[in-house]
């Protein structure tokens, strides 16, 4: 996986823009659309293009987000050879496991967001204080 350490940290880049731009982004979310992508990308392997999208807006937002920068990268550029299908494949496993090991579990836990701001060298947005009053 180091080779593809620049197109972690871009996705951990676009994970944590969008992150910014909704703040009901929840880890849960995130490993849902690197489902859905997987499941896109197998059926693209395969001869047909169907998006497998996830449910609900904030899922889709992220969704289109990283498919458009996963687009772009399977397309060759002057400077870089285009990635295959199976290479994608492989940082989506990837990233689908991070999510199960850095993340609590929990339906609103935030944990996996934290990790891949950190990890990306994308600065994690400013968390709001509790309103917790404890005498």
């Amino acid at each position: 996986m180091q080779q593809y350490g620049h197109i972690l940290a871009a996705v951990g880049q676009a994970v944590t823009e969008e992150r910014r731009t909704s703040n009901w982004l929840v880890d849960a979310d995130v490993a849902e659309v690197y489902k859905a992508l997987g499941a896109t990308l197998k059926t693209l392997a395969s001869g047909i293009y169907y998006e497998s999208l996830p449910d609900g807006a904030i899922r889709q937002s992220l969704f289109r987000r990283l498919k458009s920068m996963l687009d772009s990268l399977m397309e060759a550029s002057d400077s870089r050879k285009a990635l295959r299908i199976s290479e994608v494949l492989s940082i989506l496993d990837f990233l689908a496991l991070t999510v199960a090991l850095n993340s609590s579990g929990r339906p609103k836990s935030r944990q996996y967001l934290d990790w891949i701001a950190a990890a990306s060298g994308a600065a994690s947005p400013a968390t709001e204080p509790s309103r917790l009053i404890i005498p």
